[in-house]
């Protein structure tokens, strides 16, 4: 139960991140 709490958490923060560095390149590009 736990492992797959912590598994989903730190997908969130990954997703959250990579998504927010896209958002960073993309910015900067266009």
């Amino acid at each position: 139960m736990m492992e797959a709490v912590v598994a989903i958490m730190v997908m969130a923060i990954f997703a959250s991140v990579f998504g927010f560095v896209v958002g960073y390149v993309v910015g900067r590009v266009a």
